[in-house]
């Protein structure tokens, strides 16, 4: 088995954050509780040094590696779930305040033997993977139409204030506030001691692999995951021409024509490649 680790990251606040623990391996995005100018939260809340979204990896990969090897990953997750709603408490966060709560989206891999996996994941930390007979498959984005529609609206805003990101998240911030209130572990699942987190858990049992890619979404071009099969057979293309950097270069040089209308520069990218 031969495994490929890429990260790039931020200067400020990085969250991703990887679980490189054989037979474990997986990606992990913290979210910290939204902050912006002119908000509630000005910065991210402070948990012993770390923001929520680093709090909450550093939770779940503790959680993820503390078991005997025969434990299944339900039973870490749901370990890490318990934590997460009793830190958030103990740090004056409501478990009815998900805008605010330290949270992860993950994607996680127990390799069984040579050519097997166990998949667990929630939110848009992502999969895809070719058999050896050449099938390819891919986890589904949960978030995406939700994310999609706040980018619409962060680009619209972007617009309107000629660039200024300042100005343009006093503005989106309540938005922000608003859609997690309604759709996070409703609409879409991200782990961060809310009980219907366990509605959204995506389990899978692999077979046969040749290659498995777990991945963080600001690895891909978001737009792409709308669909999985499609972003799959174009990120195997790559893999197979240049590895985990040729996918990356692909995203970044996307990144870069839409930059003016975005919310950042560049996204915090990770991801892992493992060849059976």
């Amino acid at each position: 088995m031969k495994i490929e680790l890429l990260y790039d990251g931020l200067e400020v606040y990085p969250e991703d954050g990887f679980l490189l623990d054989c037979p474990l391996l997986g990606v992990m995005d913290g979210i910290s509780g939204v902050y912006y100018p002119g908000g509630r939260q000005k910065k991210p809340l402070d948990f012993n040094g770390k923001t929520g979204g680093q709090m909450a990896v550093h939770t779940l990969k503790r959680c993820l590696v503390d078991f005997p090897d025969d434990t299944d990953l339900v039973t870490r997750v749901d370990l890490a779930s318990n934590i997460l709603r009793d830190v958030n408490k103990e740090n004056g966060v409501s478990l009815e305040e998900p805008e605010y709560l330290a949270s992860v989206v993950f994607v996680i891999a127990k390799i069984k033997e040579e050519g097997r996996a166990e998949l667990i994941q929630i939110g848009d930390c992502l999969a895809v993977w070719i058999s050896k007979d050449g099938n390819i498959g891919a986890t589904p984005n949960q978030c995406f139409s939700r994310d999609m529609e706040l980018r619409e609206k962060i680009a619209k805003l972007m617009q309107k204030h000629k660039g200024n990101r300042e100005n343009m998240w006093r503005e989106f911030g309540p938005l922000l506030i608003e859609s997690r209130k309604r759709h996070v572990n409703r609409s879409y699942g991200i782990l961060n001691g809310q009980e219907r987190v366990k509605n959204f858990l995506n389990w899978f049992s692999l077979r046969n692999l040749q290659t498995l890619l777990l991945f963080s979404d600001g690895f891909i071009n978001y737009p792409d995951s709308r669909n999985e099969v499609a972003l799959a057979r174009t990120m195997i293309e790559q893999y197979k021409k240049g590895g985990l950097e040729a996918i990356l270069e692909a995203t970044r040089k996307l990144e870069e024509k839409q930059k003016e209308t975005s919310h950042t520069d560049k996204e915090e990218a990770s991801a892992i490649a493992i060849e059976f």
